[in-house]
């Protein structure tokens, strides 16, 4: 008799040691959570070898192809490598531009978009490829901007610029302290340069100075058109011009 009850009272303490142990086991720290779920929101908000069109009715509003596609939890969007990167113009073909970094923020026609790191930027209607080390689209000003150091190569001249301003609602784009020269052996430089219809139709502002072999030209604003060849078809001085 004893050792029967004995053993009802020993019987339900194992037991509900036996299963307080099995909670315990089964229970997993709440950290361990945590740091799971952080670890599926971050894989859930990036893409590899990603190509992107967003749509507006049957128009793209934005298209670009990059290798890491990255959403922060502030709504702005990274990307590396990207080998494509569509900027629309009105009027005008779009500017394509590639870039090692880039981030963009906002809504289509007022995004900030910034390029980082060996940024290229190919105007295929003027047939103009520009390097720089960044760019930075602020849509709804209708522009891309630089403060670097610019390199220009076209189909007939080349150069570089010291800060660049690319017009995207059908204003011409703007170069400061440009440094062209010409398949033809012209040199030029000035203050600004405007390009009307890329280096084909230029004007330039401030200091104009040009040479070509022992011939010396300068003058405050000289504007010039060029054939597809190169040649030039029409120039135009305004100011004092001064041959040397």
């Amino acid at each position: 008799m004893r050792r029967l009850r004995l053993l009802r009272v020993l019987l339900p303490a194992a037991l509900i040691l036996f299963v307080a142990l099995v909670v315990i086991g089964l229970d997993p720290p709440p950290q361990v959570h945590r740091e799971a779920d952080a670890e599926a929101v971050d894989a859930s908000r990036q893409a590899r070898g990603f190509r992107f069109v967003q749509l507006r009715g049957v128009t793209p509003v934005l298209d670009f192809d990059a290798d890491l596609v990255a959403e922060g939890e502030d709504g702005k969007v990274h990307l590396e490598d990207i080998s494509r990167f569509v900027i629309d113009r009105i009027d005008e073909d779009p500017l394509v531009v590639s870039a090692e970094l880039g981030d963009y923020e906002g809504e289509p026609g007022e995004r900030i978009i910034v390029f980082e790191r060996t940024v290229v930027i190919r105007d295929l209607a003027a047939g103009l490829v520009l390097t720089l080390p960044g760019l930075v689209v602020d849509e709804a000003a209708g522009e891309a901007r630089s403060t670097d150091p610019i390199g220009i190569e076209g189909p007939t001249m080349s150069g570089r610029a010291a800060t660049l301003v690319y017009g995207l609602q059908g204003q011409p784009t703007e170069l400061s302290d440009p440094e062209l020269e010409g398949a033809d052996g012209l040199a030029v430089t000035a203050q600004t340069a405007v390009l009307l219809d890329g280096l084909d139709e230029v004007e330039l502002r401030g200091t104009v100075r040009a040479a070509r072999g022992e011939e010396r030209f300068q003058a405050e604003r000289l504007r010039w058109e060029r054939d597809d060849e190169g040649r030039l078809r029409r120039a135009e001085a305004v100011g004092e011009p001064a041959r040397a």
